[in-house]
């Protein structure tokens, strides 16, 4: 399992916040979407785990690998 913490940056929108998304293996940068598995909210430790794949669109958005994750 791939941890990928989103830091994009939004344009002036007090609602978007970027989390820590967990995939089963590392998206492919050229595809448009990734299977998300799971997701760790912001300032957050809790695992939330989808009871389905959700395909997270990937476009316009930046990511970081979070190495310190461990699941």
């Amino acid at each position: 399992m791939i941890a990928l913490k989103e830091t994009t940056v939004w344009p002036d929108d007090d609602v978007s916040v970027n989390h820590t998304y967990l995939f089963e293996k590392k998206p492919d940068g050229r595809e448009r979407s990734a299977l998300c598995i799971a997701y760790i909210k912001r300032g957050q430790t809790d695992i939330i785990r989808l009871a389905t794949p959700l395909k997270l669109d990937m476009r316009g958005r930046t990511f970081l690998q979070d190495k310190s994750f461990s699941g």
